[in-house]
């Protein structure tokens, strides 16, 4: 009885082992892994779907007064506030610039956040980027005596982390990387056994390492399948 049942164990784990290979194979034959690089489409994404199938409107779709010949005639045109563009049947059509999801334009990838285009430099799984935000002054007025404090405004640099998983965009604190790091338990194991002042020494370590476990693909031309 006990040998029929390791011989049932060892069937069942040859085929899951087939089927993840299987899997793979065809993975591998509609895909391609990103790489600095890679040809992406230039144009204009609409969503984070278009993005992931690589499958942006074509610049040459749109209706704009800046010059085709710019390396940078696709952020001019957002500039504009308006994207204009014709469609398969010819007609022109009109969106705000801040609803586009993004833009692809000399092999780099930007993404739009509270209507402004920010580069992503080094893109991957989990990309690390920069965010100007401002803070506004402001006074807290104490209850003895009246006296108070003013917070000066000025603006600072947010670091922020791009999941193109999901298209989600999270913040680098250490509790935020544990989150993202959630979907790997054996990373997350490692990071959160840390002391509190390695976690953030850290964190660029384990997005590096979650990047390497975990590589970024983009479907071939021809097949337009997300992986």
């Amino acid at each position: 009885m006990r040998m029929k049942n390791e011989t049932g164990i060892l069937t069942k784990t040859l085929m899951a082992a087939w089927a993840v290979c299987m899997h793979m194979s065809s993975f591998a034959q509609d895909s391609a892994r990103y790489s600095p690089g890679m040809h992406l489409e230039e144009g204009i994404y609409f969503s984070f779907d278009q993005f992931r199938k690589n499958q942006p409107l074509p610049s040459l779709e749109l209706v704009s007064k800046s010059g085709r010949g710019e390396p940078d005639f696709i952020r001019q045109t957002v500039a504009r506030n308006e994207i204009i563009w014709k469609d398969s049947a010819g007609k022109e059509q009109k969106i705000p610039a801040k609803n586009i999801w993004g833009i692809s334009e000399n092999g780099s990838v930007h993404i739009m956040i509270d209507g402004r285009l920010i580069k992503l430099i080094g893109l991957n799984t989990l990309t690390h980027f920069l965010k100007e935000e401002y803070v506004r002054p402001s006074f807290n007025a104490f209850d003895n005596g009246g006296f108070g404090a003013m917070r000066m405004g000025g603006s600072y640099l947010r670091e922020l982390v791009f999941d193109a998983r999901n298209g989600s965009v999270s913040g680098f604190e250490p509790d935020d990387l544990a989150e993202i790091l959630s979907s790997d338990a054996e990373l997350l194991n490692e990071y959160s056994r840390l002391k509190k002042r390695n976690r953030r020494n850290q964190r660029f370590m384990y997005l590096r390492r979650f990047n390497e476990r975990h590589p970024l693909y983009f479907p071939l031309p021809e097949t337009g399948k997300l992986r």
